[in-house]
């Protein structure tokens, strides 16, 4: 499973691969998170980036 943003923009290409076999995920709970907090999903991927 692989995706990367790309944009026009100056910055930096980010590519992320995962090492699992597809349908393997995995999980670290945060500690704390705010509120209102969301997570970031790569639209490619689905993987969750941030």
């Amino acid at each position: 499973m692989q995706g990367s943003i790309t944009t026009e923009e100056p910055g930096r290409l980010y590519a992320f691969k995962s090492p699992l076999q597809p349908g393997n995920y995995f999980e670290l709970p945060p500690r704390n998170v705010p509120l209102d907090s969301k997570p970031i999903l790569d639209d490619e991927s689905g993987m969750c980036i941030g």
